[in-house]
C-alpha cells in the first residue's frame, strides 16, 4: 500500500486538524485513535489495511509533526494577517475570543485574523476591513499558518486584554490550553512490527 504521509504542518489543512480534534474527543480506544488519525492526515479510507510496522512509524511521525511550533506567517497567498493587533476593533476582539475557545471554530477565527490583501509594497501591506465571517471559510489554510497565528495572537492579546479588558482574559486562556494539550503523545499500539508498507512523505 502506498501512503502519502504529510511531512510537516504545512502539508496539513486546518480542516483536517479540526476533524482530528473532533474525532479525538470521542474516541476512547487508543488503537482506534491512532488508526483514525492516520486516515485523517494521510487521506486514506481504511488504516486497518496498513501493516503494523508502518502504523508505528506513521504514528510516531504524526506525533512529532503535531508538536511543531510554527512561527507567524504575516502573508499567506493573497491573505494578510492583521497588521497591528492594537488597532483591532472591539467586534474583532469579541469574535476572536469566541472563536478561539473551540478548535471547531478556529476557521472562523482565521477569517478574522487573515483577510484579503488590498495593498502590498515589500514588507508593508494592508487588508480589507473586518465585515464578519459569514461566507468566509478558512478550513483550507495550512495548519502551520493557523497554528502560528493562534499562538502569536494569544501571546500578544493576553497582555493587551489583561491591561484593558480583564474580563476576557480568563476565556482567552482556553486557546493556549488547546495548543498545549498532548495529541498522540503517550499513545502506543503495543505491538511488534513486521513487514512494512511503502510510506511516502509529501
Amino acid at each position: 500500500m502506498r501512503i502519502n504521509v504529510p511531512n510537516t504542518m504545512a502539508d496539513v489543512t486546518l480542516g483536517q486538524y479540526q476533524e482530528f480534534e473532533a474525532m479525538r474527543l470521542k474516541t476512547e480506544n487508543e488503537t482506534e485513535l491512532i488508526l483514525k488519525t492516520i486516515e485523517i492526515f494521510c487521506g486514506i479510507p481504511n488504516a486497518r489495511e496498513i501493516d503494523i510496522e508502518s502504523v508505528g512509524r506513521i504514528e510516531k511521525h504524526l506525533t512529532e509533526m503535531l508538536t511543531e511550533q510554527p512561527q507567524l506567517r504575516p502573508i499567506h497567498d493573497k491573505l494578510g494577517f492583521v497588521p497591528n493587533l492594537t488597532d483591532i476593533t472591539m467586534g474583532e476582539l469579541i469574535d476572536l475570543d469566541k472563536y478561539l475557545g473551540d478548535v471547531a471554530t478556529w476557521h472562523k477565527a482565521m477569517a478574522v485574523l487573515y483577510r484579503p490583501l488590498t495593498h502590498r509594497h515589500r514588507d508593508k501591506y494592508a487588508i480589507e476591513p473586518y465585515k464578519g465571517t459569514q461566507g468566509v471559510d478558512r478550513r483550507q489554510l495550512p495548519l502551520d499558518v493557523a497554528m502560528g497565528a493562534v499562538v502569536f495572537f494569544w501571546t500578544i492579546a493576553k497582555h493587551l486584554v489583561s491591561d484593558t479588558l480583564p474580563f476576557l482574559g480568563a476565556e482567552m486562556e482556553t486557546a493556549m490550553t488547546l495548543l498545549q494539550r498532548p495529541t498522540l503523545q503517550g499513545v502506543g499500539v503495543g505491538i511488534r512490527p513486521f513487514s512494512g508498507s511503502q510510506v511516502v512523505t509529501s
